[in-house]
């Protein structure tokens, strides 16, 4: 360093001096600022007075023990933090230092204490539109959004919301708050044991004071209140079925569920159900005023059909919902009643064919009852719902075919088996103009006899007589249909005997025929024969009569004898003693009658 000096005069001197200057470290200082000592109130620490006596480039740090470091950053003019420090005492500290490389690990260093207390919660009632316009059947979202408490990390809140809390983990870990809403009226709004900042629920009707009480352990309770008006309101209707926009075929029973349908008043209600009418451009009642604890079932026809559900309480409130259905066309359904697939029938039964075939849109055009045979072309047995037939012994394919406007179309088929029955020739029936006869001579024999046979296929019926050598066979015709056939032959048996007649009722052909046969009895005598009541015959009879009365008066005396026998055994009427002698006697009796000369 050089020192000059001088007078008026003009003279001067210099001296010189040899000066060593050292590079001084930065100076830190701050001061502090802060609305409160709560967490929640901000703190901003001003580093301005912070000076670097060579104004090198400095560079510094904020630092807590509690939070650690706070900022870092270079330049005097950037000293300076705002900002919120977790619950707790708190040495702050500024650390300053330059840019210079004699200084490398050293710090100017200044610090202080702050005490920073615990933050009480906030409650705040999220304010909604809807709450001007509520009634008991509406779902309420209640929200605690705006509350919080600065003790604890915003990431332990709902995604959703402003809420009011730290944004980064307090050091001493985050507070746990206990949240109640509660109603003037309906008490408790959430489960017990359960927190929820947002919840759905319905209030009764009524004036509510509506509490949101928020506690975080170490601070009084804080509580925000919100009045809600809560009207009456009409049932609720909930359709399981049919699905709005489904769709239905015209044929299909579309079932009405509103089962779980619900009155928040507990007011019993009903449910009408409405389509719209083109033709009167009103809506017509398909279900009126039924109840909604069972399922009901409909049917619409073909269209876009508007429907109108509305439910009216005991109270008159009512609720009207809209749906809209498409129901398509549907296909005839052919429908065989009897006879029954597979069924067996009586021989000759009149069969009562019964349909009972159908379309939703009522537009059927055809009904054929089809016969199928085997090699046939099909046949059409009628066009009637209902009709009777008989059929012939065997198997029968029928089917029922019906098609509406459309062109659609069903069928139904059925086989059935006509039983066979056997020829009967009833025996009490059967008449002949006479049965005897005189040998050689020459009448005419009239036949007239029964057959039932209920399927009608018997169409032989004959008469066979032989005597002797001789034969004869004639045919006997039904010309009346009544089943009494009938016939006559000219008839001149030779000789006298019983010639053998015969009845025979042939049912098929050759090789698989039933057969009913009836027999009786003719007789040919001589021409000055007396018949069967010629003397022969009378003195046979007689002496007939005679031998069969003798046998009953002699069994009837054997019995008597075995009476006495036992009466004189019991010792009262008689002698107590048993007669030996006659059983021989009555056995000698017995020997002396002669049976093969009676």
């Amino acid at each position: 360093m050089n020192v000059v000096a001088w007078d008026e005069v003009g003279n001067n001197a210099t001296y010189t001096v040899e000066v060593k200057l050292y590079n001084e470290m930065p100076t830190a200082a701050f001061t502090l600022e802060r609305n409160g000592t709560a967490s929640e109130d901000g703190i901003f620490f001003n580093g301005s007075s912070s000076a670097d006596p060579e104004n090198n480039p400095v560079s510094f740090e904020w630092w807590s023990n509690v939070d650690g470091t706070l900022m870092v950053g270079q330049g005097i003019e950037n000293i300076s933090w705002h900002g919120h420090l977790s619950r707790g005492v708190h040495q702050i500290e500024l650390r300053i230092t330059d840019d210079r490389m004699d200084h490398g690990g050293q710090m100017s260093v200044v610090s202080q204490l702050i005490t920073v207390d615990n933050s009480a919660p906030r409650a705040v009632i999220e304010e909604l539109a809807l709450f001007d316009d509520l009634d008991s059947s509406v779902l309420i979202p209640f929200s605690a959004n705006g509350s919080g408490d600065f003790d604890s990390a915003c990431f332990t809140f709902p995604a959703d919301g402003a809420w009011h809390c730290a944004a980064n983990e307090p050091a001493a870990g985050s507070e746990f708050l206990q949240i109640d809403w509660s109603s003037s009226l309906d008490g408790r709004l959430t489960p017990e044991d359960e927190d929820f900042l947002t919840f759905e629920t319905r209030l009764s009707s009524g004036v509510h004071d509506i509490t949101l009480t928020l506690n975080d352990g170490i601070n009084p309770d804080v509580t925000a209140t919100r009045t809600l008006t809560v009207a009456e309101s009409a049932p609720i209707l909930v359709l399981d079925s049919p699905v709005n926009g489904s769709q239905f075929a015209s044929s299909d029973s579309i079932v009405i569920d509103a089962r779980n349908s619900v009155d928040y008043d507990e007011d019993e209600f009903t449910l009408t159900l409405r389509s719209y009418d083109d033709a009167s451009s009103t809506y017509i009642p398909i279900l009126a005023d039924v109840s909604t604890s069972s399922v009901h079932e409909v049917q619409l026809d073909a269209g876009v059909r508007d429907l109108q559900i509305e439910l009216v309480d005991a109270t008159g409130k009512s609720r009207i919902e809209s749906l809209e259905l498409l129901i398509v066309p549907s296909d005839p359904e052919a429908v065989i009643v009897s006879p029954a697939n597979l069924e067996s029938v009586d021989p000759g039964a009149t069969i009562v064919f019964e349909g009972a075939s159908s379309d939703a849109d009522d537009d059927l055009v055809t009904r054929e009852w089809r016969l199928h045979a085997p090699g046939l072309q099909t046949s059409v047995l009628s066009t009637q719902s209902t009709f009777t037939q008989v059929f012939a012994p065997g198997s029968h394919h029928v089917s029922l075919y019906v098609q509406d406007a459309r062109g659609a179309s069903s069928e139904q088929h059925i086989n059935f088996t006509v039983r066979s029955s056997l020829p009967e020739l009833v025996q009490t029936s059967l008449e002949l103009s006479q049965t005897e006869f005189v040998s050689d001579e020459r009448v005419t024999l009239d036949v007239s006899v029964q057959l039932v046979d209920a399927d009608g296929t018997t169409d032989d019926v004959r008469v066979d007589i032989v005597h002797n050598i001789q034969t004869w066979t004639f045919n006997l015709s039904d010309d009346e249909g009544d089943g009494i056939w009938t016939g006559s032959l000219q008839f001149q048996p030779s000789g006298v005997g019983q010639p053998s007649f015969k009845v025979i009722a042939t049912d098929g052909d050759v090789y698989s025929a039933s057969v009913d046969i009836l027999y009786t009895p003719l007789k040919v005598v001589e021409e000055d024969g007396g018949g069967f009541m010629s003397t022969g015959v009378l003195v046979g009879a007689v002496a007939l009569a005679v031998i069969v009365a003798l046998l009953l008066a002699l069994q009837r005396r054997r019995a008597t004898a075995e009476e006495m026998k036992l009466i004189d055994s019991w010792g009262v009427f008689g002698d107590g003693l048993v007669d030996e002698e006659n059983p021989e006697e009555e056995s000698s009796e017995d020997e002396k009658l002669d049976w093969d000369n009676v």
